[in-house]
């Protein structure tokens, strides 16, 4: 199993929510993320590779599954992000460092 994060996009296209998952290949991770699409867009990454996003439909975005305190979630959508780009960056510190 690999390791896949859908970040689930506003109306505004910044993301407001993370979530990790594992999936058997790409297919089986866009699939689970369907389940995500509540009237948002949804992106699936693998590490640092984009594997696929999936839109909502325009004229379904339902304000009822929005979050309440928008900032709140952004800043908590920012963190996980961060997170994960520190992530990504010691994996490839790692990967350049000289083999002895």
């Amino acid at each position: 199993m690999k390791e896949y994060r859908a970040f689930l996009l506003g109306q505004d296209g910044h993301i407001f929510d993370a979530a990790g998952f594992e999936a058997s290949d790409d297919e089986d991770a866009l699939q689970k993320a369907q389940s995500l699409v509540d009237g948002c867009d949804v992106e699936i990454w693998q590490l640092a590779r984009k594997v696929g996003a999936i839109r909502a439909v325009a004229n379904g975005l339902a304000s009822e599954g929005r979050p309440k305190d928008e900032s709140l979630r952004a800043e908590q959508a920012r963190q996980v992000a961060e997170e994960y780009a520190n992530d990504q960056r010691g994996i490839i510190k790692k990967l350049r460092k000289p083999q002895n």
